[in-house]
């Protein structure tokens, strides 16, 4: 799983992704991860996603996971969300838009 430590920009790729620093942009992956001390500002699109940085903008994922450290800003369109004791969201749950 390729780490990335500084991205700007957009990416679009069929792997796992993980940001261990700072990410602007959007981001369309398989499995999505922000680790601890990381922040990202843009959307994501990813089959799932695992939130334990700072992360401002919308998430689109089948799954997404906050952890304890996580502070998260925005949309999170998804039909499975959790969120660990600490976890902090402001914004709104919405579910998933439909398949064309």
């Amino acid at each position: 799983m390729p780490a990335y430590r500084r991205l700007m920009g957009d990416m679009t790729c069929q792997e796992d992704v993980t940001i261990t620093a700072m990410a602007k942009g959007n981001i369309r992956c398989h499995k999505y991860e922000l680790t601890e001390n990381a922040t990202h500002h843009g959307h994501v699109e990813a089959t799932e996603a695992e939130i334990a940085g700072i992360f401002e903008g919308d998430i689109q994922a089948d799954f997404v996971r906050l952890k304890p450290t996580a502070k998260v800003t925005g949309l999170i369109h998804t039909q499975h969300l959790s969120m660990e004791e600490g976890a902090a969201f402001n914004g709104q749950r919405l579910d998933p838009p439909p398949s064309s």
